[in-house]
């Protein structure tokens, strides 16, 4: 599964957990995301870790119900391609 984005922040884009919360529990074989910089991927890594627990924990709540989910399986990367163009993003993650 590939992801791109550039709005990772929460403040401009809200719904990005949600969509990767969604994305992690299906237990892809591989997730791959791509923003356009650096600092972006860096802030999604830090979300990841922060989404990782609640979906193991089954705090997440977006998961009601669910209950702790074994994501361990999933081989997530974060990269960047240093150009906020969905086209040359996805060509770079492929």
């Amino acid at each position: 599964m590939i992801l791109p984005t550039i709005l990772v922040l929460e403040l401009d884009n809200p719904d990005f957990k949600e969509c990767l919360t969604t994305c992690l529990i299906n237990k892809p074989a591989r997730v791959i995301i791509i923003t356009d910089t650096d600092f972006r991927a860096a802030e999604v890594n830090k979300q990841l870790l922060s989404i990782s627990d609640k979906i193991r924990s089954g705090s997440s709540s977006f998961l009601s119900g669910l209950g702790p989910t074994n994501i361990s399986g999933v081989d997530i990367r974060v990269i960047y391609a240093s150009v906020a163009d969905k086209r040359r993003q996805m060509t770079h993650a492929i």
